[in-house]
């Protein structure tokens, strides 16, 4: 897989991924996205995600916002 970055917080749902991306053995970087400083209204944050939610998973030209959504798309790209 190519360069994956997940932008996340410590929220329960970008847990579930970045544990997905572990498990999976999948090299990632991480963005922390501070929701308390208001991160997620910036406008670079909300070019990816307009409804300004965590998580979010750049993987090339595909980004994903939702925990579900993230998950299962790595769980195909995975096998």
């Amino acid at each position: 897989m190519s360069s994956i970055t997940l932008y996340t917080g410590p929220t329960p749902n970008g847990r579930k991924v970045s544990i997905a991306l572990e498990e999976m053995g999948l090299g990632y970087d991480v963005r922390h996205v501070d929701v308390l400083d208001g991160d997620q209204h910036t406008p670079e944050f909300l070019a990816l995600n307009s409804m300004g939610e965590l998580p979010v998973l750049e993987h090339g030209q595909t980004v994903l916002t939702q925990s579900a959504m993230i998950l299962l798309y790595l769980a195909e790209q995975t096998g």
